[in-house]
């Protein structure tokens, strides 16, 4: 909406301020009513209403009642919807096409070749549950679950053309532990770090230092601010009708990732010609593990089902950092020791935080579903998304939450 209302501002200004005055200003009532308004004076301007009438067809309006909303001006009509609906679809299957299916063609036409030259993406996944509770429970109306597992590919924003992936570039087990710690260079880059988020703190609570906000940069500068500065290309993949609660079900959807997204040779008995990020929360990632120690007696590495690499996504990476931190260093007999985690909590008065769970749940922007802890049960009449059950002990394995759509 804001940029459309920045666009009319700019090419028709005298029609802004005439909405404007109409609709007292209102940032989503100016190009609602221009809109609206423009195409009764050309058709061919119904972008905003080519949208509506999508969002009623997905939201499961009947086509009475598109077509009574298209007669007041509201909506396109019910052919027009389908159409760009079909349209939608196929830029659907030509964006999972350039993302996944040309880099595995390539891998398997030409083995050993870099693909450094296409896009590659990494696949994520996760589980999408849905309770459902009715107002009056009866013999034919229970409560029901619904259990899915979407996927969806993400593209790699930063390749670089110049590292070689053809194989490891060492042993790691002949590599010197002294290669891992900082030298000179990595502390003086960490020194600028520290100091760029010490100011940008100074001049957010500093009252007499606020001014010189302007003054600083918003980001780290780093070689691929370009790349990281724009939005992330996706495509929905598949919605699975399975629940990886269940060992069978994370299996078979491996197996269709395997099948579907994964370079192999051909033959009876294919390999796997270049491994995927399949990516997700922790727990997804752990019975993604577990699904591959149960394929481990597969002739091949296809049929172990060894093709995906296992990283969790860049919020469980934190929550599973944090809660390490304070497993390992939040003691409550180091009260009188400045520095510490447990000083500090009393120094700034967090005495809501008494151990590593509450510091999850408290810095997760779900609360409560973080750490293995139980859902709030629906309301009766209403839909629970996420939310499946998962109580897991107190521990680093366990981190993770349910979401209603794979994070």
């Amino acid at each position: 909406m804001d940029i459309l209302n920045q666009e009319i501002q700019t090419t028709a200004p005298f029609i802004h301020r005439f909405m404007s005055t109409l609709v007292k200003a209102s940032p989503v009532g100016i190009p609602v009513a221009t809109a609206v308004a423009l195409r009764f004076r050309n058709t061919h301007i119904s972008a905003f209403h080519h949208i509506i009438a999508q969002v009623l067809d997905h939201g499961g309006a009947t086509d009475e009642t598109i077509i009574i909303l298209n007669k007041l001006g509201l909506c396109v009509s019910t052919s027009a919807t389908a159409v760009r609906k079909k349209a939608l679809q196929q830029k659907q299957m030509e964006d999972v096409s350039s993302l996944m299916s040309e880099e595995k063609k390539h891998c398997e036409s030409f083995p050993g070749t870099s693909i450094h030259t296409l896009q590659s993406a990494d696949i994520i996944g996760d589980n999408i549950d849905i309770s459902r509770t009715p107002s009056q429970m009866s013999v034919d109306r229970r409560n029901k679950s619904f259990h899915w597992f979407l996927l969806v590919d993400l593209e790699k924003r930063v390749l670089n053309t110049s590292l070689d992936d053809s194989a490891p570039i060492a042993d790691i087990s002949h590599i010197d532990n002294s290669s891992f710690v900082q030298n000179l260079k990595d502390c003086d880059s960490l020194d600028k770090n520290f100091i760029f988020h010490i100011m940008h703190i100074l001049v957010k609570y500093v009252d007499c230092l606020k001014k010189y906000a302007v003054c600083l940069p918003t980001v780290i500068p780093h070689p691929h601010l370009s790349e990281t500065s724009k939005k992330s290309d996706f495509a929905i993949l598949d919605l699975l009708d399975k629940s990886e609660n269940k060992s069978e079900d994370m299996i078979s959807i491996l197996e269709h990732i395997h099948e579907k997204y994964i370079p192999r040779t051909g033959g009876e008995n294919p390999t796997v010609i270049r491994k995927k990020v399949f990516g997700g929360d922790v727990l997804t990632n752990e019975r993604a593990y577990s699904a591959q120690l149960a394929m481990l007696n597969g002739k091949t590495d296809f049929e172990r089902l060894t093709g995906v690499v296992h990283r969790p996504e860049g919020l469980h990476r934190m929550m599973n950092l944090l809660l390490f931190i304070y497993q390992k260093f939040y003691k409550q007999n180091s009260a009188l020791d400045k520095g510490t985690l447990f000083y500090l909590r009393n120094v700034v008065g967090r005495t809501n935080v008494s151990g590593a769970n509450e510091v999850i749940a408290n810095c997760s922007p779900h609360p409560g579903n973080l750490g293995g802890s139980k859902p709030t049960n629906p309301k009766p009449g209403r839909h629970s998304v996420g939310g499946s059950e998962r109580t897991g002990k107190e521990g680093l394995r366990t981190v993770g939450y349910s979401s209603s759509v794979g994070q």
